[in-house]
């Protein structure tokens, strides 16, 4: 310990011990990887295949590399708080600081930590913006619009999909709106022009059922019969048995 000749304790900067550090930079060398390759899934593959779910795809090719990534990622939040903790402490009872270098290591985790925690709105706005809309945007709209995240469904319209375009589950965004219970989505793409009548699920809402045209019965092409689905039912009957042919009357 430096001591001044005033008997006070030394503000010179000290360093963490090497343990620390080490533990610090195996859980990062251990995360990092799988941190990057969620930021690859939520940009180039959800551009070049449409909408993922982080880490599925890497589960079924390596399941022990995202098991390790994920106990390393753990132990990087660990470090994090327990640097928290030793900074606090010497600002405390030794009235001294940490070294830059030990600063560099806290700011490089704590940027591969925050990359597990950015929203995949975030990745497809950014991938959208720089990239343009992909071959499967449309679906990329219908998931925007089923989960209310207005700013990417303007993000999308604005990049020139088209509002009535058929995305996830053969379904349009209004659609995909009124089937998840999202009124207000709903009310924004009608403003913007997307076909009522081309959301068969909005016909639970009231206020858009009113607008919609009603049903009109599908008619057979060989018979011209209205045929009803669900109601109408045909039955074939056998033919009667039975010889009912008249008999010959003797002479």
């Amino acid at each position: 310990m430096d001591v001044q000749l005033k008997g006070e304790v030394s503000k010179i900067p000290r360093p963490l011990s090497v343990p620390f550090r080490v533990w610090g930079w195996l859980a990062f060398a251990g995360a990092f990887p799988l941190a990057l390759r969620f930021v690859y899934e939520q940009t180039v593959m959800t551009w070049n295949h449409g909408i993922q779910m982080a880490g599925w795809t890497l589960v079924h090719t390596s399941g022990g590399i995202v098991v390790l990534g994920i106990l390393a990622a753990i132990l990087m939040h660990g470090w994090l708080l327990a640097f928290v903790v030793v900074w606090v402490r010497r600002r405390i009872t030794q009235k001294g600081s940490l070294q830059f270098g030990a600063w560099t290591q806290f700011l490089v985790l704590v940027c591969a930590t925050v990359l597990f925690s950015v929203p995949y709105e975030f990745w497809q706005f950014a991938t959208l913006e720089v990239s343009g809309p992909g071959q499967h945007a449309a679906g990329q709209l219908t998931a925007a619009a089923g989960q209310n995240q207005q700013y990417l469904v303007k993000a999308f319209l604005r990049s020139g999909v088209a509002i009535d375009t058929l995305g996830q589950y053969n379904r349009t965004a209004l659609d995909q709106a009124c089937l998840s219970g999202q009124v207000g989505m709903a009310r924004y793409l009608i403003s913007k022009n997307a076909q009522l009548d081309l959301a068969p699920d909005c016909r639970r809402v009231t206020e858009f059922a009113a607008r919609m045209k009603p049903l009109v019965p599908v008619v057979e092409e060989q018979s011209g019969r209205l045929h009803i689905p669900g109601t109408t039912i045909e039955v074939t009957a056998p033919a009667p048995q039975g010889d009912y042919s008249r008999s010959k009357s003797k002479p």
